[in-house]
């Protein structure tokens, strides 16, 4: 009786693997979908950590940089103006200078005035024509309550509310009472202040506090884009600000001080 051919194993072993793989697709290739499925929850988890660190984390960092608890919590002449703000914050910087040498440099702010001291040419980038000045303007040292600050030129301007010469200047613009700011529709608002204070210090220096407040009509669409958008760009350019002021102010003390050669 002739004997039984048996199968070659590794031959067999590949029919049954190509058999397989036949049946199963996705166990070829180290199965697609399971991967992409893999990815995404690796996304959805990165993301959850990151809004929680911004929020628990960054976010209280950058509303507070510089102030102390004391400056954060104490009330500021402007504050009635935005009684329950939905966004706010308070920044503040030691400038080795005088109120009186300050102040000039806080009169002049605005855009076709004396710009903001901060990223010049990235505002620029969208259309708002500021140029930083780098000295006192004399022309531009008359400033009073209702007098206007533009900040945009396709921007509502803001309005002097407060000013009580070398020591507070608040600017305030609420669109339920004045111009309205582009694409707002029926029912929207805001009621915005931006206040700059100053605070003589021991020794001759003085604390520059800059606060703003924010009300505006609740929706889920408004408080995303304040949070993770308007809030983060507006730290930095204030921030950024608040340097320009430093280094310009400290910079005229310094060469008032240097004598000159004759």
């Amino acid at each position: 009786m002739a004997k039984e051919l048996q199968p070659d194993a590794p031959a067999a072993a590949k029919v049954r693997a190509e058999s397989i793989s036949a049946e199963h697709p996705e166990t070829s290739a180290g199965r697609p979908g399971s991967r992409g499925k893999a990815i995404a929850a690796w996304a959805a988890g990165l993301a959850v950590v990151s809004a929680a660190a911004y929020a628990g984390l960054v976010r209280p960092w950058h509303r507070k940089w510089g102030s102390t608890r004391e400056e954060t919590e104490q009330p500021l002449p402007g504050d009635e103006l935005v009684r329950q703000p939905k966004a706010s914050a308070t920044h503040a910087i030691t400038i080795h200078a005088s109120p009186a040498e300050i102040w000039p440099w806080l009169v002049q702010m605005g855009q076709g005035r004396g710009g903001f001291y901060s990223y010049e040419r990235l505002v620029n980038v969208f259309g708002s024509r500021i140029r930083n000045a780098g000295e006192i303007l004399p022309e531009l040292q008359t400033l009073k309550v209702g007098d206007e600050v533009m900040v945009h030129p396709r921007m509502a301007p803001l309005a002097v509310a407060i000013l009580t010469p070398e020591r507070t200047l608040v600017l305030h613009l609420d669109t339920r009472t004045g111009p309205r700011l582009l694409g707002m529709k029926s029912g929207d608002y805001e009621n915005l202040v931006w206040g700059f204070h100053l605070e003589p210090i021991e020794g001759g220096g003085t604390r520059l506090i800059e606060r703003f407040r924010s009300d505006h009509n609740p929706s889920a669409l408004n408080s995303l884009t304040s949070r993770l958008v308007l809030e983060p760009a507006s730290f930095l350019m204030e921030r950024k600000m608040l340097q320009g002021i430093k280094e310009r102010a400290e910079g005229a003390k310094l060469a008032q001080q240097v004598p000159r050669v004759q």
